[in-house]
């Protein structure tokens, strides 16, 4: 064990290992047959967990089995023998048991073994085992087969030599919360032909060993194999990770740490066209978590600033959440909250929830019917992009929907003159500053070019026209020959040489 490099353990776990997770040893299991079997254990003479196990069928043995073990609690035993095996001490575990305590816990250390479930398949090849491998020797609790009495394990005992075979090359074996009673795996046990890495026996306190375990393996091999009393299961396995200065689960010792490692595993992943990556998000706040409550006592001083600096991820979180929610009720709250001594990604989703806004309104105005009624929608959409300017002026989508609902609302009113002049006007200079904050599209200068010419500055409107026309809009000459917005300029000769230029018959 002092070399982990070079060598690892085996662990072989009996039932005794899961007694203090709440999965009772044979007594325990016979005494919950008669209870809930009087019917089927009246008159019957049973001397021991395999001949009880027989009164019962395949069926209730299973509902038996997964009753118990699915109550059960992670213990000692498993969550420190996971810390084993993370540590690198142990590679291979050996189980009796049917319940599923030992991959629970090693998931805990974010290991995920090798499962083998040998009563449903004894295929087995030698030296193909993976690096960490569970063999469950009896079958699990979900298993197609469970191995409960004497004729099923026995079936198996022959197969189950390899495993043993192979399994105990260059380990040293450690039986914990196992007997060893009438058990054809004790029997393989016996049979190995030495234990040149030793074998370790974990007996239940002071008790002494089986007679077979001691005459049959202690007595046998006398220069290889030991036994351990003093402790139960729980005990010995927590000492030993104490010996070895290995500290105890992660999950319970360092949870954020664990978290942290965790989150590792994940890959990166995008929520919203923002390419928020929520990974990335709560991998910070674990990390603040870490240096609050798992490094020295020297961090304390620091207490405040990480708590602020916790305050404002949680205002940025709330902020993002109720855009990509497009939760508007959360309007008022976030006016309260957002700031200009804001984080910059705090006023970015704020700016972007505000445009959200907008864009409601702006798309039930072009919806709407009712003049009056789509100009209050189109005016409501107008206030939240300038709201948005306001927090943010270089947001080029607002600039530009806002322009959009100004032409809009320019095009209602047909019957003031002035006012639709000064409409048309402050849409123009919303669609140059997008222009300006380097928004490059054909679109804006389709529009801009529509709003010129309505407002009959002719070169202007044909000089967007051409830069639209050189973006590649996608536009057809049916559509633009149809666009009564550029009435004004139609007639004139570069209009026409500009269709001709790009759309050549």
């Amino acid at each position: 064990m002092e070399q982990k490099k070079k060598r690892s353990a085996l662990f072989l776990v009996g039932a005794g290992a899961s007694v203090s997770a709440g999965i009772p040893v044979a007594e325990g299991i016979i005494e919950n047959i008669k209870n809930q079997f009087p019917y089927l254990c009246n008159n019957k003479t049973c001397s021991n967990y395999s001949d009880y196990m027989e009164l019962i069928s395949l069926a209730q043995r299973r509902e038996l089995i997964k009753g118990l073990v699915d109550k059960a609690k992670l213990n000692i035993s498993y969550l420190y023998l996971s810390a084993l095996i993370k540590a690198g001490y142990a590679d291979r575990v050996l189980t009796t048991n049917f319940d599923d305590l030992i991959e629970r816990a090693l998931a805990l250390e974010n290991i995920f073994p090798a499962i083998y479930d040998f009563a449903s398949s004894q295929e087995f090849i030698k030296g193909e085992a993976a690096d960490i491998s569970l063999f469950h020797l009896h079958g699990q609790k979900d298993g197609f087969i469970l191995s409960n009495t004497k004729e099923e394990v026995e079936n198996t005992k022959e197969k189950m030599k390899d495993v043993f075979d192979d399994s105990i090359q260059k380990r040293t074996i450690i039986v914990v919360g196992y007997s060893g009673i009438n058990d054809p795996v004790f029997k393989l046990l016996a049979e190995m032909p030495d234990y040149e890495n030793r074998l370790y026996w974990v007996g239940y306190k002071n008790e002494k060993p089986e007679k077979q375990v001691e005459n049959e393996i202690l007595e046998r091999y006398k220069k290889y194999a030991f036994y351990i009393k003093g402790c139960n299961s729980d005990e010995f396995i927590r000492k030993l990770c104490n010996e070895l200065k290995i500290g105890g689960p992660r999950i319970v010792e360092k949870p954020f740490s664990y978290l942290q490692e965790v989150l590792n595993c994940i890959a990166k992943f995008k929520i919203d066209d923002k390419k928020t990556d929520p990974v990335t998000e709560t991998k910070k706040y674990v990390n603040r978590a870490i240096n609050i409550f798992e490094k020295d006592i020297e961090r304390f001083e620091n207490f405040k600033s990480e708590f602020e600096e916790i305050k404002n991820d949680k205002i940025t979180k709330f902020a993002r959440d109720a855009w990509i929610n497009a939760d508007y009720n959360k309007y008022d709250e976030l006016r309260k909250l957002v700031n200009k001594d804001s984080s910059v990604e705090t006023i970015d989703y704020f700016v972007r929830f505000i445009y959200n806004m907008g864009l409601v309104s702006h798309r039930d105005a072009i919806k709407e019917q009712n003049k009056q009624e789509k100009e209050e929608l189109l005016n409501k959409a107008i206030c939240k992009y300038k709201e948005a300017i306001e927090i943010n002026e270089k947001h080029y989508y607002s600039y530009y929907n806002c322009g959009l609902a100004l032409l809009v609302l320019a095009e209602i009113k047909t019957d003031v003159d002035v006012e639709k002049e000064k409409l048309l006007q402050e849409a123009i200079e919303k669609f140059q500053k997008t222009i300006d904050l380097n928004f490059d599209d054909s679109r804006v200068y389709y529009i801009l070019a529509r709003c010129y010419s309505i407002n009959k500055e002719v070169e202007k409107a044909l000089d967007s026209f051409d830069k639209s026309l050189r973006r590649k809009n996608g536009l057809t000459i049916k559509y633009i020959n149809e666009d009564k917005d550029f009435d004004n300029i139609r007639n004139t000769a570069r209009f026409k040489e500009l269709l001709d230029k790009y759309f050549p018959e």
